[in-house]
This record gives structure tokens, C-alpha cells and sequence, in this order.
């Protein structure tokens, strides 16, 4: 436990310790390159029996049989995704050793998310904060292929931000690619469907649409997700922290009511993150569904991950700097309770591998 509690520590005091004579470019990008660090690290040095693990165990077993075995052999012996086992044996060939999975899967998703928060937020200090204890980092603690496929998928939206025809092949390309590594990452596809939309009426009703679609085929989806994921859900039946999981869905409302207030005042708040904002109303209508099943929240995170650029977006954008400040402030102080909580309930032991 205390383990977390000193990753995020360290990473809040890193910010006020850098001096702003740096300039707000050279202070950023320091702080983030220190923040990926220690990510990195904390994330690759954790050891199998840790609280929160996941199935790690099992991908460190994979790593080892990438490395002793010819990649036509690796492919027949599972019915894993081959993306990921072709990047299993490219990564055992260059690196033998067993580990070295877990760092790279943390520097590449860590790598991913700092990078679009840089490019889609100014306050970055808070949007780090908000990406440990709101946002995906607490999930790709437990899920580590697809944790890959909603980092790709995150490169595919920076791209179809674009709207041009080659920058949409290029983002179906790094769906596709996302796709090989866990197969749910085609649901990302309909962010093309998503981006014809406005904010507005109408793509709520699309929202709401889609969650009584997947109401409807509930069984089939779960049946799916099982056979991707490897578990049992059942379709109905909950598993889980009913109250952990109310937390976030409060979140993401009270971010897109906020959303909402700023647009009365400025308009050009919404276009900005218009795919921010329509990315995570359909997220939030696909996280409520955790109540009827597990895997229909596992696919919600392809799109509530934007809350991270999202919720410090819109609370820069307050009409009076004190209200900034003081919002900004006292979200800081939640997000750091939140994560506390999370730290004593959820997370549990940290140990490090070579303990």
C-alpha cells in the first residue's frame, strides 16, 4: 500500500518542486517525463502476487514461452490474438528476459496517455492526477492486452480528429492493429459513427439507442466478451463494488454537466472537445451497464477515458480564475481522497518482483 501511495506522492511534489522559471513548456515536459518514470517503474517492478495484479503471472508465462519457442509454435499452442503473440516473439527476441514484458507494456500505455494528455490540455499537472486516480490507470492495473488496444485506440482518435480521408485509413489501420491485440477494440469503430453527430439531442437519442441495442443482445455480447477475456459473466448478474463503481459515473456526469454550464458562455468550448465530450456521454451509458454485466464495463473503457483530458479541460475553462482555482483546487483534494480509498480498498499489497 504504501508502495502507491509514494508513486502518487512523489509525482505530486515533482510538480511544485520544478520551478516555473523553467517556462511552462520546459516545466511540463520535465514533469511528465518524471511522472512516466516513476510510473514506469512501479508499474513493470510489481511482482506477480501483488494486490491487483491481474493476470499478469500468466502474460509473464507467455513472455517466457515467446522466448523459447519458434513463433510458428507460439501461435498454434494458444488462441490468443496473434498481434499479441507476434509482439510476444518480436519483443523476446530482442529482450530474453521475463520481465521485460510488464515494463514494456507499462511504458508504452503510460507513453500513450502523458502523450495525449500533453496534446490536449494545459493544466497538466491535474490531468496526471485525474489519469492515476479517475481516469484508466486503475484498470490497466488488471487488464494488460487490452490495456495495449485502448492506447492504440486513443492514437486512432487523435487521428479521425483530422477528419481528412487519409488520417481516417490511418486511424481504421491503428484500430485494426488494436484490434489484433484484444479483440473488443473493433467497438471503437463507432467513434465514425459518433463524429457525424453534434452535441446535442440527437446523439443522446443515439446513445440511449445503443444501450437498449445491447440490452437486447445482452447474451450474444456477453458470450463474446467471455470468449475474448477468458472469464464466465454471466449477463445480469453483477460482480463487484456497487458503490466503486457509482463513483466514476458520478464523475463523468458532474464533468459533462460542468460541460454543459461552460458552453452557455462559450461556445467554443464544445467544438474544441466535442469527440472528448461525445466519447465519454456514450462511455458513461456503457459504464451504467456494469450493473447488468462486467464486460460491457470493460468495453465502456475505450471511450470514459477521455475523462482525463475531459475534467480539467472544462474546469479550465470557468468563467472567473478564482472559480478556476478554487474548483481545480478542491478536485485535486478529491481525486487524492479517491485514490486513498481506492489504495486501502481496491489496490491492497504492493511487492515488488525481486522480493
Amino acid at each position: 500500500m504504501l508502495v502507491w501511495l509514494l508513486m502518487l506522492g512523489s509525482i505530486i511534489a515533482i510538480w511544485f518542486i520544478l520551478p516555473d522559471a523553467l517556462g511552462e513548456k520546459k516545466k511540463k515536459l520535465i514533469f511528465l517525463g518524471l511522472a512516466f518514470g516513476i510510473l514506469v517503474f512501479v508499474l513493470g517492478s510489481r511482482s506477480d502476487l501483488s494486490a491487483s495484479s491481474g493476470d499478469i503471472v500468466g502474460y509473464v508465462k507467455w513472455y517466457r514461452r515467446a522466448i523459447a519457442l519458434p513463433l510458428d509454435e507460439l501461435l498454434d499452442t494458444h488462441s490468443m490474438e496473434h498481434g499479441y503473440l507476434i509482439l510476444n516473439d518480436i519483443l523476446a527476441w530482442l529482450v530474453p528476459w521475463d520481465r521485460f514484458i510488464l515494463y514494456f507494456q507499462a511504458a508504452f500505455c503510460n507513453g500513450v496517455i502523458l502523450w495525449y494528455l500533453y496534446r490536449n490540455v494545459d493544466n497538466i499537472f491535474f490531468a496526471v492526477v485525474v489519469y492515476i486516480c479517475v481516469g484508466p490507470w486503475q484498470f490497466f492495473l488488471t487488464a494488460f492486452r487490452q490495456a495495449f488496444a485502448i492506447c492504440i485506440c486513443l492514437v486512432a482518435l487523435e487521428l479521425l480528429k483530422k477528419r481528412s480521408f487519409l488520417y481516417d485509413i490511418m486511424g481504421l489501420i491503428a484500430i485494426a492493429l488494436a484490434a489484433t491485440i484484444h479483440t473488443t477494440a473493433w467497438v471503437f469503430v463507432v467513434v465514425f459513427i459518433i463524429r457525424q453527430f453534434r452535441v446535442g439531442k440527437g446523439f443522446f437519442i443515439f446513445c440511449l439507442m445503443s444501450v437498449l441495442v445491447i440490452l437486447l443482445f445482452i447474451d450474444d455480447i456477453v458470450d463474446f466478451g467471455n470468449d475474448v477475456m477468458g472469464r464466465v459473466y454471466e449477463a445480469g448478474q453483477f460482480r463487484g463494488n456497487a458503490f466503486g463503481g457509482l463513483i466514476p459515473i458520478l464523475i463523468y456526469i458532474a464533468t459533462l454537466i460542468l460541460c454543459y454550464i461552460v458552453w452557455r458562455y462559450d461556445k467554443s468550448f464544445v467544438e474544441e472537445y466535442s469527440f472528448e465530450i461525445k466519447l465519454l456521454t456514450f462511455g458513461l451509458c456503457l459504464y451504467a451497464l456494469r450493473y447488468n454485466t462486467t464486460v460491457v464495463e470493460r468495453i465502456s473503457f475505450y471511450f470514459s477515458s477521455v475523462i482525463a483530458v475531459l475534467l480539467p479541460a472544462v474546469l479550465g475553462r470557468q468563467k472567473l480564475m478564482s472559480e478556476r482555482k478554487i474548483a481545480t483546487a478542491i478536485s485535486v483534494g478529491l481525486c487524492i481522497a479517491l485514490f486513498c480509498y481506492r489504495v486501502t480498498q481496491q489496490y491492497g499489497t504492493y511487492e515488488f518482483y525481486w522480493n
